[in-house]
């Protein structure tokens, strides 16, 4: 496991322009940025074939964080920077713990997002490394988020399990690839829809929207 850490570079053209808790629609540059980088990933994933799938729902995810003032995130699997930027847009104080096992994926991500500025760049903490190693370290075993994104190639009941420990109560839970034809992923489907520990939001495709109950019977 290596912490690349948070990056910090100079102002840029695409750096958001609101203040703290000012809501409003996501700036023409931005949608275009994300635009350009969701085919970026997808050309990435058609030269190396290594499950960097770009997730489709990119404008959802900065639509919750800003919804819900989310001011901590963890995302499971930066790829090439496309979600991670997609939340960290959300608004301009939510800070994001985002993990990737492949070391060639941190520093293209490091790349894609160094140019919407500082004020981004800042707020992202890139970790390298495989995401249960990461989260059982000291370092970041007792944290809690108030949001987590999951965009596993098939989502397993042990990791959505094992994640609820580490969103707060209240906290939004959103998971992509809850395909109920496959039997562990069925399982996982059936654990966030159990009403006892999250409440569901919305089902999108094959994307779940959930919040943790703040008392969990």
């Amino acid at each position: 496991m290596r912490d690349v850490g948070i990056i910090r570079r100079q102002a840029s053209p695409l750096a958001p322009l609101r203040r703290r808790g000012e809501s409003q629609p996501m700036r023409v540059e931005h949608r275009e940025y994300l635009d350009n980088l969701y085919e970026k990933t997808l050309a990435h994933q058609r030269e190396y074939h290594d499950g960097t799938f770009p997730f489709k729902g990119y404008y959802k995810l900065s639509e919750y964080v800003e919804k819900h003032k989310v001011s901590s995130a963890l995302e499971l699997g930066t790829a090439i920077g496309l979600t991670a930027a997609a939340i960290a847009l959300g608004n301009d104080y939510v800070t994001l713990d985002t993990i990737e096992k492949h070391e060639r994926n941190i520093e293209k991500a490091k790349d894609n997002v160094k140019v919407l500025g500082d004020g981004i760049v800042s707020r992202v903490n890139f970790i390298e490394g495989r995401y249960f190693d990461v989260l059982e370290s000291e370092e970041y075993k007792y944290k809690k988020y108030d949001l987590i994104f999951l965009d596993a190639y098939v989502t397993r009941y042990n990791e959505v399990k094992f994640l609820t420990d580490y969103l707060s109560p209240g906290g939004i839970f959103i998971i992509s690839n809850l395909r109920r034809e496959i039997p562990k992923s069925l399982e996982a489907y059936n654990y966030i829809n159990d009403d006892s520990i999250f409440e569901v939001l919305e089902i999108v495709d094959d994307t779940i929207f959930a919040r943790k109950r703040i008392f969990i019977a």
